[in-house]
């Protein structure tokens, strides 16, 4: 029902998308130098908007903000980028959905909280794609008369 909402969640997801091809693009570049020009250009626009809105922020907060940038974006990203160096961008980006997956999992189990229906089925379908790339295929039967 809320549409700005939903055109928030299509950008995300384009927006993710790109950044995984972009870094699978530019594996052989320099992953630091790229993930450091796009937390800066990240760290400007955020500012500008923190500007915008009124907001002041204070000692301590600018800590929080800037250990969160370090431990949630700035390592994860250097992590992903040395990844793709070994893994494809789809089998990176499948991968990379076991967090969202999970973290309405822990939220129940830690809260209490139940879980969405849509949450489940969009966290089934992510979960039956990584069980189709992961599980072994079965080797192929040999028939009872012999070999022709």
């Amino acid at each position: 029902s809320d549409f700005a909402g939903v055109l928030l969640a299509l950008g995300a997801g384009i927006g993710f998308a790109g950044v995984i091809i972009c870094l699978r693009s530019l594996h052989d570049q320099d992953s630091v130098l790229l993930i450091f020009v796009a937390q800066t250009a990240s760290a400007a626009v955020l500012w500008l908007w923190v500007r915008w809105a009124g907001w002041e922020l204070e000692g301590l907060q600018w800590a929080w903000v800037g250990a969160l940038s370090l431990f949630q974006f700035t390592l994860p990203y250097l992590l992903f980028a040395r990844g793709l160096q070994w893994v494809g961008a789809h089998e990176a980006s499948l991968l990379s959905l076991i967090e969202p997956v999970l973290n309405p999992i822990w939220v129940l189990l830690i809260w209490g909280s139940a879980i969405a229906g849509h949450t489940l089925v969009g966290g089934g379908l992510i979960l039956a794609a990584l069980l189709l790339r992961y599980l072994p295929a079965k080797p192929p039967s040999v028939s009872a008369g012999g070999a022709n």
